[in-house]
């Protein structure tokens, strides 16, 4: 039986496709249209349900986690498939990653209804943005860096500005516009 896939992402220079599996990440060379490597980590059981690159192309984060139990991010150095650091704030399954334009920046969007923003140069939580009441599912950073965008499971958008992470600017629910 094929085991699920939960997650894709491809390198800035196009030449690698990650995906993410049940405790694992395949990593494809695109040029050579073959299995590169796999990076098994995690715990037993656990879904990688998001990936993304670094801007340096040396560093892959992970999202994983159960539902209804813990979650984590892991920074996995791409040539030895080692944790760099392991972040465990989420309390649910990290649903999906953002990385600012400038690659300082990384949000992972939790089953806890809560997305968690970390400085990746300082390697720690910088805030945690408490705005859902269901999962978040979805994140994106502006172009410019000044605000970022959580989507949820509770048909909620907001917008946060990104020096004080504070919710911005009018959030649509349902189709409905209020303002935060």
């Amino acid at each position: 039986m094929p085991l699920p896939l939960a997650a894709a992402a491809f390198s800035f220079d196009g030449k690698t496709l990650a995906v993410g599996g049940l405790g694992e990440v395949v990593l494809w060379d695109l040029a050579e249209g073959k299995l590169a490597r796999r990076i098994e980590f995690g715990q037993p059981g656990t879904m990688v349900q998001a990936v993304a690159f670094a801007r340096d192309l040396r560093t892959l984060v992970a999202g994983q986690g159960s539902p209804f139990a813990w979650g984590a991010v892991t920074l996995l150095d791409l040539q030895t498939g080692k944790a760099l650091v392991e972040f465990r704030e989420p309390k649910g399954p990290v649903n999906c990653l953002a990385l600012s334009i400038d690659g300082r920046r990384l949000v992972a969007g939790c089953g806890d209804g809560a997305a968690y923003v970390y400085a990746l140069d300082e390697k720690k939580l910088v805030a945690t943005l408490k705005d859902h009441a269901l999962p978040v599912l979805s994140a994106s950073f502006s172009f410019d860096g000044k605000f970022l965008v959580t989507g949820g499971a509770d048909a909620k958008l907001q917008t946060w500005d990104t020096v004080e992470w504070k919710p911005d600017v009018p959030t649509t629910v349902g189709g409905e516009v209020r303002h935060a």
